[in-house]
């Protein structure tokens, strides 16, 4: 029996649109004689993508399981290309199109007319071009290079591979074939990507956060400068830079990044999070998060996490895993809140985390706490001949 259309790239929206969350209308239940999705086509769905954007389910119900869908939180079409009746299973291949670029949701199930199986849990990989490329810039120029190359050599024999399989016209051939391509096109995504990296490294220098304001070159407001006053909480030592400006002053991207925290609404009780006694290394880490108070961390190409802190407003528009361009206004600056003290420097204080390149796995806000700052121990004349190179 043939699929029409199943190699196509191009997919019609003219099917049924699922809302964004589940209506009183929807029913759960459990499914009976074992009715499940068997496989997925596409390892990678990027909503971001139109080569990506779709996946391809192959799906096994009881006979009277007359309208098999799939059901998502996420805005999703989707038709049905294939369907092969038995008189006690049904084999069913739908196609989906994410329709949300901002969805997360990697659950699914199989629904019946309005009634959703809860058996049916099948988890796939949704993701998007920011968080791809988070995890990317988590590798050395030269582990990029290298996994260029290699994904160059996979895309080659997955085109042969796909040719021949053009030739045969049986259904698992057709299948195969169709996985084969979302594969090679998630191949050249990712080289797109690396190439876009390693381009974006060279030569790089950073923008100061604050238009029309250089750097400091006062030794308390630098990298390891001296808080005798804060030894007791934390490790007593300035990790970066405070750079000094009136209240309010907008703050600018000073690279292309991703945001990958954003710590709005800061409250006074947060202090009471602090910890005073039998103090580890990550006890004070923690400490100096709470002071750095309304805060945004970002990633820049380089692979390095950058925190800008003291904020005070960090506009409504921004939200984590956006991709920044370099010199946009984002947010705008504070001072120090610590309770019984009244400072008046405004300012907003800056700290840039060195990227170890140790592994391309989730990290925890405080894994990243845990990296290095650049100039992490160098002495004052270091860190002001190595600023004048890593900034314009």
């Amino acid at each position: 029996m043939k699929i029409a259309n199943i190699f196509a790239v191009s997919f019609l929206i003219t099917f049924w649109i699922f809302p964004l969350s589940i209506n009183s209308a929807d029913i759960y239940e459990k499914s009976d004689w074992e009715s499940k999705i068997i496989s997925s086509l596409n390892q990678n769905t990027i909503s971001w993508n139109d080569k990506l954007n779709s996946n391809i389910f192959i799906v096994k119900t009881w006979a009277d399981f007359i309208n098999p869908k799939i059901f998502s939180s996420c805005n999703i079409a989707q038709e049905i290309l294939y369907k092969n009746k038995s008189s006690e299973w049904n084999i069913t291949i739908i196609k989906i199109l994410v329709n949300d670029s901002n969805c997360t949701d990697n659950k699914i199930y199989l629904k019946n007319w309005d009634i959703i199986y809860t058996d049916t849990l099948y988890n796939i990989n949704i993701s998007s071009y920011p968080k791809i490329l988070n995890k990317l810039l988590d590798l050395k120029s030269d582990d990029i290079k290298k996994k260029t190359e290699e994904n160059k050599f996979s895309v080659h024999k997955l085109d042969n591979e796909i040719f021949k399989l053009k030739q045969e016209k049986d259904l698992n051939s057709r299948i195969k074939m169709i996985e084969k391509v979302y594969k090679m096109n998630f191949l050249e995504y990712e080289n797109n990507i690396l190439s876009y990296i390693l381009k974006k490294r060279t030569n790089f220098r950073y923008v100061t956060p604050v238009k029309w304001k250089g750097l400091p070159l006062s030794r308390s407001l630098v990298p390891n400068a001296w808080r005798w006053y804060r030894k007791d909480v934390t490790d007593g030592i300035h990790h970066w830079y405070d750079i000094l400006a009136s209240r309010w002053t907008p703050t600018q991207a000073l690279w292309d990044w991703i945001i990958l925290r954003i710590k709005r609404n800061f409250s006074w009780n947060d202090f009471s999070n602090i910890k005073r006694w039998n103090l580890s290394f990550d006890d004070k880490l923690l400490n100096l998060d709470i002071y750095r108070w309304n805060q945004v961390w970002i990633k820049t190409f380089d692979g390095n996490i950058t925190f800008y802190s003291h904020l005070w407003d960090i506009w409504a528009s921004l939200s984590e895993w956006q991709f920044i361009k370099a010199w946009e206004y984002i947010w705008t600056i504070d001072k120090t809140w610590v309770p019984d003290k009244e400072y008046k420097d405004y300012h907003l204080h800056f700290e840039i985390q060195k990227n170890p390149f140790i592994n391309t796995g989730n990290k925890t806000n405080l894994d990243i706490m845990r990296w290095n700052w650049f100039w992490e121990g160098k002495n004052y004349k270091t860190i002001i001949e190595e600023q004048k190179k890593l900034f314009n």
